[in-house]
């Protein structure tokens, strides 16, 4: 049986592999976009593509405005300006992750692309630490992750700014967090 001392060198052990896991992951979704040429294209791989990035571009705004009592009216407003809106057609919470990394990483399209590497990546390691956990197996585990992120559907949403990966990246989690999923 393991000592107190023991237990906590393997959780940081495997918190530090996890974190290696993480940066590796990222590094290859982020050469995947690059090299799909998400950062030097236009919106337009998909067609709601501007429509989800103006949305976070108008919860940013929204925050930024300090006028909270009326967000209808607001994106009714916005609306006038940037027809674009689409807000109620997709849950919300893509667009408050987007708009909050747009408060303090900024606006641009590489900006919103890198979240959207960051949030692959993140599923990718949920996938890993699930099998890590379950099967003892951290190699199949990174294999899986970056199979994951190697996948042509996967490489196409991660390359444009769509709510998929933030939706599957989400309920992942949560089944993962489920015991009786078994997972």
């Amino acid at each position: 049986m393991k000592t107190a001392p023991d237990r906590d060198i393997a959780a940081g052990v495997g918190y530090r592999l996890d974190v290696l896991v993480f940066a590796l992951l990222l590094v290859i979704a982020v050469y995947l976009q690059w090299g799909s040429g998400a950062y030097v294209n236009e919106f337009g791989d998909n067609a709601d593509e501007a429509a989800h990035y103006v949305t976070g571009l108008m919860v940013r705004d929204f925050m930024l405005s300090g006028d909270w009592r009326d967000p209808l009216r607001f994106a009714e407003q916005y609306y006038v300006h940037y027809p674009k809106v689409a807000f109620g057609h997709w849950g919300p919470v893509f667009y408050l992750v987007q708009g909050l990394w747009s408060l303090a990483c900024g606006v641009s399209r590489t900006s919103v692309l890198v979240l959207m590497a960051l949030i692959t990546s993140a599923l990718a390691l949920v996938l890993y630490r699930v099998v890590k956990r379950s099967a003892a197996l951290p190699v199949l585990g990174f294999g899986l992750g970056v199979a994951l992120i190697t996948n042509m559907a996967v490489q196409r949403y991660t390359s444009s700014i769509m709510t998929e990966q933030l939706s599957a990246l989400l309920m992942f989690s949560a089944l993962k967090n489920n015991d009786k999923v078994g997972l």
